[in-house]
Parts: structure tokens; sequence; C-alpha cells
């Protein structure tokens, strides 16, 4: 009686060869070179995105609570080394955190809300990547500023008030965006390097 089996066939050893390995390498050497500058910008974007909307989310509270509340109310610029503005807090143009007040709230950052002094109103809270970010103000004359009064009407009261925040990385060539505050009160954040025919432009 014949024999039906098949004879059987030897596979490939499943694997790569050293040629595949090298190339594979190779291809993802490439694919890291070029992808990872372009990860690292949209980072820098993102970081000096949220610190701009913390600086307008609060101009824009100080002159609701001025409203509201039918009283004059500042936003001041706050240099501290904390995540959240605390005891130490000094008053500065290159403030990355922000306190709203009544009174002056240097050295007083980490008093309770709506204490006698400095008659706290809110702080900044933590944000991601602030520290990567440089912020600098200055009032209309371009001379370094630190603060806006607003009145109860939700206008600009004080003569060296906030005029401009610009807003850009510590480091590397990533946007940069400002913040313009209108004597009249109205508050937008910008893009002073698009066309001006671009609605994101400054005025």
């Amino acid at each position: 009686m014949l024999s039906t089996a098949v004879p059987r066939r030897h596979r490939a050893a499943a694997g790569f060869t050293l040629i595949e390995l090298a190339v594979g390498l190779a291809i993802m050497g490439l694919l890291v070179a070029v992808t990872v500058p372009s990860a690292i910008e949209w980072v820098k974007n993102l970081q000096v995105r949220s610190a701009t909307e913390s600086l307008r989310a609060g101009l824009e509270r100080a002159r609701l609570d001025a409203l509201k509340n039918n009283r004059a109310v500042s936003f001041w610029l706050i240099s501290d080394d904390a995540a959240v503005p605390g005891s130490g807090c000094a008053v500065s143009n290159i403030g990355r955190h922000w306190v709203i007040s009544v009174k002056d709230p240097a050295g007083k950052c980490n008093e309770t809300v709506a204490s006698a002094d400095p008659l706290l109103v809110a702080r900044s809270e933590a944000v991601s990547g602030s520290a990567q970010v440089k912020v600098a103000a200055v009032d209309a004359d371009d001379k370094d500023a630190s603060r806006v009064i607003f009145n109860t009407l939700g206008q600009v009261v004080n003569a060296d008030a906030i005029n401009r925040i610009t807003i850009k990385p510590a480091s590397g060539t990533a946007r940069e965006l400002q913040i313009r505050v209108e004597s009249g009160g109205a508050i937008r954040s910008c893009d002073p390097k698009v066309s001006s025919s671009d609605p994101r432009a400054c005025p």
C-alpha cells in the first residue's frame, strides 16, 4: 500500500534579519528627528496659550467684580516662585501670577479672600507650564506696568494701568500672544505676528 502523506515543507524561522532591523531603526530615527521638534513647539505654544487664558480670565474677573459689587477693584501681576501666589508675593510687571484685590496685595497674597486687608477677591491658581513662559506688561507709554484698576463702570481709571501684556516662551521660537486692555475696559487676546486681515491680529 502506497503512502499518501504529503511531504512537509520547512517554514522559515520567524524574526528579522540584521539588515531589516537596521533599516527599521533608521526609519524610526528619521521619524523621531522630524516629529520631536514639532512636538516641542506644540507644547510651548500650549503653555503660552494656557498662561494667556489665565491672565485674561483674571482681568475679566476683576472687571466683573467691579461692576457687580459697585466698587473699584484692582488686578495685579505678582512675581512669586510658588505655583499659587503666597505670602512672599511681590507686585511686578513680569509676574506670571495674578491677584485681584481692593487694596495693594504686596506681601499679603495668602490672606483669606475678603479679609479686611488687602480685601482679596481672587488669586490665580497653578497653570501647567507657566514657569516656561515670560510675561511682560507695559502701559500705554510702553513703561513697565503691574496693575489695572477698574471703576464701578468697568472702565480703567489709573494712569499707569496695564495696556498690553506680552506672553512668550522662555526659550525657542514658539509664537507669542498679547492681551490688550482698553481704557473703556474691553479685554482681548491677540497674535501680533499674524496679518492685519486675520481676526486674531492685534489692533
